[in-house]
């Protein structure tokens, strides 16, 4: 007897009646080539704005992607379109890992913000993302002239990032061989191929300069949307550079805010979140990812951001 097969096209998407949105699969060019997205959008009423999610740098990518997915949903389920993305290198992009930069990721992110804007008809656009992917947030808003930007823990100092990428990659080396001098440079070869082998992923010399070189700071430049800039700490003391941030955006002309998420998880933000117990997988960082939401939610609620229905769901 044969077995009877699902259309292909109904594997594309996926209706989640308990949080009432609607996700669909798409295919879009950023980055010149094809990769793979997800547009969730709510099953009640066309959104009238919409967000794109950046990812963060190397295995980031993967370990944020739990909070990613459940903030794109939460906010469809509040009037949003939301479009999440694998740029060029990740996942099943059909780009190379060793394409994989800085520049590539801004790049990607302002190529995604075209793709929702064609796939969606929104009156306004803005970009969101932690870590690394919140910094080529901001820097994508910049330069496409976005509504709104939401950064969780977002990175400053591309060369601080940079050090403790490769610091965290090579903490087992470190350990069995010893600690290198501050000044030893990390790489195999003296050549702008040289590559770095950190966890699996290939780090050339010419991406460890770019991040050397980059300040976020001075890349901000006519960015005048509604911004939050998401701290987690594990005490309420603000952090210097991200005042200093807030500071920027207020200065280009934009409504910025900082609001700090205290956790007791907060120096584990980009890090693997699952554990085994009892037998189990356990989700380490559910308490904090469910916070930052919360707070992202709330700022999204408070800003006239145009999502459809909002003061009717925020009344339900």
């Amino acid at each position: 007897m044969a077995v009877q097969l699902p259309p292909l096209e109904s594997l594309r998407s996926a209706v989640h009646q308990d949080l009432g949105i609607r996700e669909v699969f798409l295919l879009p060019d950023i980055g010149a080539r094809k990769t793979v997205a997800v547009l969730s959008t709510p099953l009640d009423g066309a959104a009238t704005h919409g967000w794109v999610v950046c990812h963060s740098f190397g295995a980031e990518q993967v370990f944020l992607q739990p909070l990613e997915v459940a903030a794109a949903r939460s906010l469809a389920a509040r009037g949003f379109a939301v479009l999440r993305f694998h740029g060029q290198g990740y996942g099943d992009s059909e780009g190379d890992t060793a394409e994989i930069s800085l520049d590539a990721h801004v790049r990607d992110a302002v190529d995604a913000t075209a793709a929702l804007a064609s796939t969606v008809p929104l009156e306004a656009i803005g970009l969101i993302g932690g870590s690394l992917g919140g910094a080529v947030a901001a820097v994508a808003a910049d330069r496409v002239g976005a509504s709104s930007l939401v950064m969780w823990e977002p990175v400053v100092s591309g060369s601080r990032f940079i050090q403790r990428f490769i610091r965290a990659g090579l903490v087992t080396e470190l350990a069995s061989r010893g600690v290198r001098p501050a000044d030893d440079d990390p790489f195999p070869g003296s050549g702008p191929d040289a590559v770095l082998d950190v966890q699996g992923f290939p780090l050339r010399r010419a991406v460890y300069e770019q991040f050397l070189a980059f300040d976020l700071l001075h890349e901000l430049k006519a960015f005048r949307g509604r911004s939050l800039v998401v701290q987690l700490s594990a005490t309420p003391r603000r952090r210097p550079d991200l005042q200093r941030l807030v500071a920027a955006l207020a200065s280009l002309g934009g409504a910025s805010t900082l609001e700090v998420v205290v956790d007791p998880q907060a120096g584990l933000f980009a890090q693997p979140r699952y554990r085994s117990h009892a037998g189990r997988k356990e989700d380490t960082q559910r308490g904090m990812s469910d916070r930052i939401i919360s707070a992202t939610l709330a700022w999204c609620g408070g800003s006239e951001l145009g999502a459809h229905g909002g003061e009717e769901r925020r009344r339900a």
